[in-house]
């Protein structure tokens, strides 16, 4: 499993680094492109000039129930989980499922708002296992982990 998850890492780098070279190609042919006109300024930007660039933005939305990704994952004994959960949701679970969809664990949620759960699983054998977020009994949604030695 190891190696095709490198090779599709691999891979992903490799069209991350075209998309990144077809970026450069396009913004040279408008003649940097018009980020600017929008009040948008490059971080990596020093006197109006510099190569780099880096924009940081976070959106909210406080009416959306949400489930991170484990991270890290795949993962060895321990891995975290995020999660928001709106103020009106009265009942939230994440349910632990292994790869033959038998539940190996069910945690209420009972904080509003951002958190996460520490899941330790040094004793669980490698494989798939996905998890689920439930809010007053509809699937909000479902992430695949993998365990590893």
């Amino acid at each position: 499993m190891i190696p095709y998850l490198v090779a599709a890492i691999k891979q992903q780098q490799q069209d991350i680094e075209f998309m990144q070279a077809e970026i450069a190609n396009l913004g040279s042919a408008n003649g940097g492109g018009n980020r600017h006109s929008h009040g948008i300024k490059d971080e990596g930007e020093v006197g109006g000039q510099g190569n780099s660039s880096s924009i940081d933005v976070e959106l909210r939305n406080s009416k959306s129930i949400i489930l991170q990704q484990n991270v890290p994952n795949p993962f060895a004994e321990q891995c975290t989980i995020a999660y928001f959960i709106t103020e009106e949701v009265k009942k939230a679970q994440i349910f632990f499922y292994d790869s033959k969809g038998m539940i190996l664990k069910i945690v209420d949620i009972n904080e509003k708002g951002a958190g996460q759960i520490n899941v330790f699983a040094a004793d669980l054998s490698s494989g798939n296992y996905t998890y689920t977020l439930i809010a007053d009994e509809r699937v909000i949604a479902t992430k695949k982990m993998v365990k590893t030695n």
